[in-house]
This record gives structure tokens, sequence and C-alpha cells, in this order.
């Protein structure tokens, strides 16, 4: 009978301990470290589950932790990934950045450093009315499906400085029309490394970076700084490519299948940083299809669709002012001359 109750006794403690292991972690605290027990509602730092931060506070993510399945940021709530960070999602499942559906909030990412894995898609604006963002300026991020910028809400990814930004899926910026007319779905890029190589098995639905999918979208490109590689670049007519030329020039968006072309393209220098006169290839692919519907481009810079393997091409000139005045001094040298 002993035998029989310490036997007993010792399963409840195995479920118990698989329990803890298996415990959800709701964020508890207005500011505090994730490794700390105490900043949880469970007393325990969460492992092998689901993580929630959505009490508008700020969880900052400075070690490396336990692996977790899901991660929802709602509200006004704020986390904070920063160097020495470590976490992982396991298996297929999302993140979410903004999924309550209540007016007027903004979930917020901030990585400025760590190593970050999601098994799944990352949404930014999951819910209608809502908004998330996920700014990363450092660090990596690696995501093993879909991002999906603005799905029944408003989101935007932005991705500069040394950032490592790696994506296995499918990149839509404005998945799905979001309820609420001031939420838009918007990538901006101004350094770092953005790699799709659409390995995810969900098939070939997956190769491509989508501007505009069934909203208005906006990629905004700034400078030439960053290293941009994807597997098709596709704008739809609602689409709105933003392109901000300064004196590092302007990144090239390399796609390894095709270009698929529509919408709307904008390029402006960036205030008193104009680019050097010159050359600027802005996509390059081994084919292409379409072409803008819409074009505003600085009195000094023209456009072209190249041949051959297809290169979307900007060329920088003196603006017509200043080479009026060349021609002018030519003349009047001319003229000095006899």
């Amino acid at each position: 009978m002993k035998t029989r109750t310490s036997l007993m006794l010792c399963v409840v403690a195995a479920l118990c301990l698989a329990n803890v292991a298996q415990a959800a972690g709701t964020w508890n605290v207005a500011n505090g470290n994730w490794s700390v027990p105490g900043s949880w509602l469970e007393n325990a730092v969460p492992s092998a589950a689901g993580v929630t931060i959505g009490n508008n506070g700020v969880c900052n993510l400075d070690s490396v932790v336990p692996n977790i399945t899901t991660l929802t940021v709602r509200l006004d709530s704020t986390l904070n990934i920063l160097p020495g960070a470590g976490l992982t999602g396991t298996g297929a499942n999302n993140w979410l950045v903004g999924d309550t559906g209540v007016v007027g909030k903004t979930s917020r990412v901030y990585q400025t450093g760590g190593t970050i894995a999601c098994g799944g898609d990352m949404y930014l604006g999951d819910d209608p009315w809502d908004y998330g963002e996920y700014l990363m300026s450092g660090g990596s991020l690696v995501l093993w499906d879909d991002l999906k910028c603005a799905d029944d809400g408003g989101g935007k990814f932005v991705l500069s400085g040394t950032a490592a930004f790696t994506v296995h899926g499918y990149i839509s910026i404005s998945n799905k029309t979001p309820d609420g007319d001031l939420l838009t779905g918007r990538m901006e890029i101004s350094g770092g490394t953005l790699i799709q190589d659409a390995t995810s098995t969900n098939g070939t639905d997956n190769h491509r970076l989508t501007v505009g999918e069934s909203d208005a979208g906006v990629l905004k490109l700034t400078g030439g700084l960053a290293t941009i590689n994807v597997t098709t670049y596709e704008q739809m007519a609602t689409g709105i490519f933003d392109v901000v030329m300064n004196g590092t020039g302007i990144s090239t968006i390399n796609a390894s299948e095709t270009m698929k072309l529509a919408g709307n393209l904008v390029v402006s220098f960036a205030p008193g940083d104009k680019p050097a006169n010159g050359l600027y290839d802005l996509i390059v692919a081994p084919s292409r299809t379409g072409t803008f519907t819409n074009v505003m481009l600085p009195p000094e810079v023209t456009l072209s669709y190249e041949t051959g393997s297809s290169i979307v091409r900007l060329t920088v000139v003196p603006e017509p002012a200043t080479l009026a005045l060349l021609g002018f001094g030519g003349l009047l040298r001319r003229r000095k001359r006899r």
C-alpha cells in the first residue's frame, strides 16, 4: 500500500511539473525583465508555452530564455529585445503584434540586438482597428513562414542599422483590407539585410514580396545601405513604392525569380543630401511583367526599363537649370577665346 501511495505521489508530482513547464506566460508588471519570475502573473518564466504581453506594460528581453510557442503583444504594450537576448518560438506557431480590436492602440516590438526565431507567421495588426509595429535596428530575426504587415488592422515593419532579417515564406504589405481608413501596411528599409529564400512548405505562393496586396500598401526604401534579396518582387495596383535617394544612392532589390510591376513609384531626394549623378539600379530580376502605372520623379531623374536581365533603373543627371548654366558658361568661354 505504501509503495502504491508513493507511486501515485510521484505521478502527481510529475504531472505538476509538466503543468508548470507548459504554463502560459502573462506579463504582469509595468516595466521589467522577461527573465524575472515575478514579472509574470504565474510567478514563473514561461517555457514551452504561449506568452501574452497585454497590460500596456514594457517587457525587456536581455538574455537567453526558454523556448515558447505563441507570442502576443497587445494594446499599448512594448517588447524590447536587447543585445544578448535569445528567444525561439517552436512549431508552426504564429506571433501577433496588435490583435485586440481596440481603436487607438499600438503594440510595439523594438529589436536592437539578440537572436530571435519564430516558427510560424508574424502578423502586424492582426485584428480590426489594431496597429502593430516591429522596429528592428540590430540583431537577427528569422521567420520560418510569412510576414503580414497589416492583416485586418494596420502594421509596419522597419529594418535599419545592422539588423539581419530572414523570411522563409512570403512578405505581404497590406495583406487584407484593414478596418479603419487610416490603417495601412508599411515596410521601411534604410539599412540591414533582408533575405527571403521562400523555403516554407506552403507552396509557390510563398515566392514573393507583395506591395499593396489587398489595399494601399507602402514600401519605403531610403538610401543605399541595405542588402535586399527576395524571390519575386510584386507590386499591385494599390501599391506605393516610396524611394528616397541620398548621398549613399539607393539600395537594389534583387529578385531571384521575376518582378511584376503596377501601382505607384514616387522618387525623391533626402533634404540636403542629393545623390551623385549616375546610374542606380532599383530592381533587378531575370524577367519582368508590367510597368509602374503612375510615376513621380524629380527633374534630375529619369526612369528606364532595361531589357535582357530586367532592370528598373534610375538615372540622376544635373537639373535642367544647371545644364543651362553649364551651356551658357561654355558659350561665354568660346566667345572669350575669339
